[in-house]
């Protein structure tokens, strides 16, 4: 059911979990943004066990107006809580960004708000970001390949996964109703770029906007490799 139009142009969906020492980043990322348009931030916070619940109430007390909290009694999970987020949404457009992220660059929004208006056969624009690791001595990389061309297909992304998370802007409300399976899949950015590209093509915007970070308390980079295989 299409969502009733709010004047809000871009919902930025923040999901965390036991994000305590990243999370301020997230935040200052978002809050620098500059863009010419109305913008929300839902915060779908699931139970964490830190102290991420008590930095997420800090800034909402300085932003009531634009920061609205999911706060949940229990863990959900990560797929049913970004569902949640999603369904809690009023924007245009949603752009996500995980709380252990952040953005780079404050046009980023803009950016890919702009891409999204001037296509409108595109569903989904995300741009590279950078790969911060937390081994030392691992130097920062480049998450998407140099050979990517800029507009992508459901069976270029069927063959692997070159979006990053942090760098998805899409139209709201394409997918509809999401799959109940959905919730329990192990992952859930690669599947949920596949459905959106179903609907309509994918727009790569050759830029480094934002960086994703490795570490080992990630629900996926943190992970074996055995598990991320399987």
């Amino acid at each position: 059911r299409p969502r009733a139009r709010t004047g809000v142009k871009v919902t930025i969906l923040l999901t965390t979990y036991n994000h305590e020492r990243f999370l301020a980043q997230a935040f200052e990322s978002i809050l620098s943004q500059q863009a010419d348009f109305d913008t929300e931030i839902v915060v779908a916070e699931d139970c964490s066990t830190d102290g991420t619940r008590d930095i997420v109430r800090a800034y909402q007390g300085h932003h009531r107006e634009r920061i609205r909290p999911l706060f949940r009694s229990h863990n959900i999970g990560m797929n049913r809580n970004l569902v949640s987020g999603i369904q809690a949404s009023r924007g245009e457009y949603m752009a996500l960004l995980e709380g252990d992220d952040h953005w780079t660059d404050p046009n980023k929004l803009q950016l890919q708000a702009r891409f999204l208006d001037d296509n409108p056969g595109y569903v989904m624009c995300f741009h590279n970001v950078m790969v911060l690791a937390d081994h030392p001595g691992e130097e920062p990389r480049a998450f998407c390949p140099r050979s990517l061309p800029p507009t992508l297909s459901f069976e270029d992304l069927l063959e692997r996964n070159v979006v990053p998370t942090c760098s998805m802007m899409f139209r709201n409300n394409v997918i509809g109703e999401m799959p109940a399976w959905y919730a329990d899949l192990r992952l859930g950015d690669w599947p949920l770029c596949l459905l959106l590209a179903r609907q309509g093509q994918i727009g790569y915007i050759d830029r480094v906007l934002g960086m994703y970070r490795l570490h080992s308390d990630s629900a996926w980079s943190g992970r074996t490799p055995l598990y991320r295989y399987r």
